[in-house]
C-alpha cells in the first residue's frame, strides 16, 4: 500500500511517462514521406521530402514484407537497400532531403536513387497499373508505347506530360533523349523500370532498377512486386494491404470451387507464326514462369491438362521453345488435336493477327486455328473455346497482361466464372468467348465509335474518358464464404483497418 504523498507521486509519474510517450511520438514520423501532385489536369507536384534534422531518425515508419517474390529490403534509417534477387542487382533508395549522409560503406556502390521518385520511364505496359494504382500516374513521364486501357495514361501523352517513346541518357550530349529521334526529353528521369529488355548499351549511363516479375511461377509472387514499386514511392502501406488483401480474396474464391467434382479439364495453350510456327503448350513444372497458369487453373477448381504436356507422346517430338524453355513449341494440328481431345475448356492466349491481314483474313485464320484444326476437340464441340481478349488495350494488346498481373484474384474469377458459372457472382472481364466464324476473335478490328470486347479502342475514344485524372480504379467484387450455420466465414471486401501500438500503450499506463 503506498501513502497518500507515495500515491500523488506515483499518479505524477504516470502521467509523466505518458506525456513523455506521447512527445516521443509525435517528435517521429508517423508515415512515409510521399508526393502530393496537384489536383486534376494540372501536372505539378510537392515531392515528399524531409528536414535535415530528421534524416538521423527512421523516416520510414512505413514497411513492407516480401514474403514470396524474388527481391528484398532492408531499412536503414534514411534509405532502403533492395535488391532484385533473381537478377542479383542492388540499389540504394535515399530519401529526398537526405541525399548529403552517407550511406554505409558497402552500400556506397550501389545506383543511387532519390526518393520517392517523380519521374519515371516505363518500358513494359504491365507495370504501368501497378504505378497508377498508387495515384502516381503523374510520374510516368515516357512509355514505350500506350498498351493501355488508361484513359488519363492517354491523355497526358496527349498533353505532352508523358513521352510514348523510350527514353535514354546520351553521356556524350549529357542529355535525356527521346529513343528513335534523338531529340531532347526536356526533363530528367530518375529511374527506369527495366523489364530486361533494355539495350544494355543504351541504358549504361541511366538509373535503372530490374524488375524480374516475368521470372515467377506463380501469380502470387507476380503480384506482390507491385510492392517492390511502392518502395520507390514510399507508399509501402498503401501497397502491403492491397497485396495482402488480393491474397486473401484469391484464397477466398479458391475455397468456394475447392471440393467441386467432377473436376473440369482446362488446356491453356497458345499458337505462334513465328519460327517454329505451330501450338504451344506452356509447362507445370516449379520455376517454370508458365506455371503460374497451371496455379490458376487449380485454384478454380479443375485439372490443368498442361501437366501432362512434359511427357506425353502426342508431344514428345517436339522442341521446348529456346528463349525461356518454358513451353513445347511448334506442334502440328494433328499432335495438338490429339493432346487436347479431352479438354473441356481452352484458354487459347493467342489475340494476334498475321501482320498486315485484314480483319476477315485474321478471323479466317483463327477459325482454321481451332473450328478446323481441333474439330473433334471436346471444348471446341461445346463452344468452351476462349481467348484473353475481353479487354483489348490501344493498339491490340490484351489488358490481362497489365491489370491481370496487379489483380490476379480478378483473372482467378474470371476464370472460375468460365469453369464453373454457376459457383460465383461475376462479370467476365479479360476473357472472351471465341466465335471465329461470326467475328469474334483476334485483335484486327478497330473500336472507332463504341468500345466493344471485340475491338481495341482507337485512342481518341479513351481521351474523353479521362474527366479528373483520377487512380486505377480497383475491378474486384469482394469475396464472402458463407457456412452451414449462415455465417460469414471469411469476408475480404475492403482494407484491414488495425489499432495503434501507441493507444496499447497507453491503456497500459492507464490501468
Amino acid at each position: 500500500r503506498l501513502a497518500a504523498g507515495s500515491t500523488m507521486v506515483y499518479q505524477i509519474t504516470k502521467l509523466g511517462l505518458l506525456l513523455c510517450l506521447c512527445s516521443v511520438s509525435m517528435s517521429q514520423r508517423t508515415s512515409n514521406p510521399m508526393n502530393v501532385w496537384a489536383d486534376g489536369s494540372a501536372y505539378t507536384v510537392t515531392p515528399g521530402t524531409v528536414e535535415a534534422s530528421e534524416c538521423d531518425s527512421d523516416v520510414f515508419p512505413d514497411k513492407i514484407e516480401v514474403k514470396f517474390a524474388q527481391f528484398a529490403v532492408t531499412y536503414k534509417t534514411f534509405y532502403k537497400l533492395v535488391e532484385d534477387t533473381y537478377s542479383n542487382n542492388k540499389y540504394v533508395l535515399i530519401q529526398r532531403g537526405c541525399e548529403s549522409k552517407a550511406v554505409e560503406a558497402a552500400d556506397a556502390s550501389y545506383t543511387k536513387i532519390v526518393v520517392p521518385v517523380t519521374a519515371v520511364s516505363v518500358p513494359s505496359s504491365t507495370y504501368l497499373p501497378s504505378i497508377e494504382f498508387m495515384d502516381e500516374r503523374k510520374s510516368i513521364r515516357a512509355v514505350n508505347g500506350v498498351w493501355s486501357e488508361s484513359a488519363c495514361l492517354h491523355k497526358q501523352v496527349e498533353d505532352g506530360h508523358t513521352k510514348s517513346s523510350m527514353a535514354y541518357y546520351n553521356s556524350t550530349t549529357a542529355r535525356w533523349e527521346n529513343e528513335g529521334t534523338w531529340t531532347p526529353l526536356g526533363y530528367n528521369i530518375d529511374v527506369t523500370f527495366d523489364d530486361g529488355f533494355l539495350s544494355a548499351s543504351l541504358a549504361a549511363a541511366m538509373p535503372k532498377a530490374t524488375v524480374s516479375d516475368i521470372r515467377e511461377d506463380t501469380f502470387l509472387e507476380v503480384s506482390e512486386w507491385n510492392k517492390y514499386f511502392s518502395l520507390f514511392y514510399n507508399k509501402e502501406k498503401m501497397m502491403e494491404t492491397f497485396a495482402e488483401d488480393a491474397r486473401a480474396r484469391w484464397t477466398c474464391h479458391a475455397k468456394k470451387v475447392e471440393t467441386i467434382t467432377p473436376k473440369k479439364k482446362v488446356l491453356w495453350m497458345s499458337h505462334s507464326s513465328w519460327t517454329p510456327a505451330g501450338y504451344q503448350v506452356g509447362l507445370c513444372a516449379a520455376g517454370n514462369p508458365k506455371r503460374k497458369y497451371c496455379e490458376l487453373i487449380r485454384a478454380a477448381g479443375a485439372e490443368p491438362i498442361n501437366e501432362l504436356a512434359a511427357t506425353a507422346s502426342s508431344l514428345s517430338s517436339f522442341a521446348m521453345d529456346s528463349f525461356t524453355s518454358t513451353s513445347k513449341v511448334g506442334i502440328d494440328a494433328a499432335s495438338m488435336k490429339e493432346f487436347a481431345m479431352e479438354a473441356d475448356v481452352i484458354i487459347f492466349e493467342s489475340i494476334w493477327c498475321a501482320w498486315g491481314a485484314t480483319a476477315s483474313q485474321c478471323h479466317d485464320e483463327f477459325n482454321t486455328l481451332i473450328n478446323t484444326n481441333l474439330a473433334g476437340v471436346k471444348a471446341v464441340t461445346d463452344g468452351q473455346v476462349w481467348d484473353i481478349g475481353g479487354s483489348l488495350v490501344s493498339g491490340g494488346g490484351t489488358d490481362m497482361f497489365t491489370r491481370g498481373h496487379v489483380e490476379p484474384d480478378v483473372m482467378l474469377e474470371d476464370l472460375i466464372k468460365v469453369v464453373y458459372p454457376d459457383s460465383i457472382t461475376h462479370d467476365i472481364i479479360w476473357l472472351r468467348k471465341m466465335d471465329p466464324a461470326n467475328g469474334i476473335a483476334g485483335n484486327a478490328v478497330m473500336c472507332t465509335s463504341t468500345i466493344t470486347t471485340n475491338c481495341h479502342p482507337d485512342p481518341a475514344l479513351l481521351h474523353p474518358q479521362c474527366t479528373n485524372h483520377e487512380a486505377h480504379t480497383l475491378l474486384h467484387d469482394g469475396c464472402t464464404i458463407t457456412t452451414d450455420s449462415g455465417a460469414s466465414a471469411l469476408s475480404v471486401s475492403a482494407p484491414l483497418v488495425f489499432l495503434s501500438a501507441l493507444f496499447v500503450a497507453i491503456a497500459s499506463l492507464a490501468a
